[in-house]
């Protein structure tokens, strides 16, 4: 082996090791406004939603933190059709929403 491959070959596994106990991707912060497309309460616990703005469905996941602003009964509030607007987060299995709150306007 020449030194030149040597370094080579040294260099990739530098790289290798940096690429492999590098930091996981922080958790982004997202916000859509849209209307309730569906809800699941059997275990899942989430809700999909059209984005007004995009036209594109979310589904978020709403765990015990998650908090209810302006809807009566919080999760079990939620209907086909009411217009809400998401805070939420990127996890590593999807999005997680933290708030959750009714439009004021609609």
């Amino acid at each position: 082996m020449t030194r030149r491959t040597r370094t080579a070959l040294a260099g990739l596994g530098a790289a290798a090791a940096l690429t492999a106990f590098a930091a996981p991707a922080q958790a982004r912060p997202v916000d859509h406004d849209g209307k309730v497309l569906s809800k699941e309460s059997k275990g899942a616990n989430s809700l999909r939603i059209r984005d007004d703005e995009t036209g594109k469905n979310y589904r978020f996941r709403v765990n015990r933190n998650t908090r209810f602003e302006r809807i009566p009964g919080g999760f079990a509030g939620l209907h086909r059709g009411l217009v809400i607007s998401v805070d939420g987060r990127t996890a590593r299995n999807g999005l997680v929403a933290t708030e959750v709150e009714r439009d004021r306007d609609r």
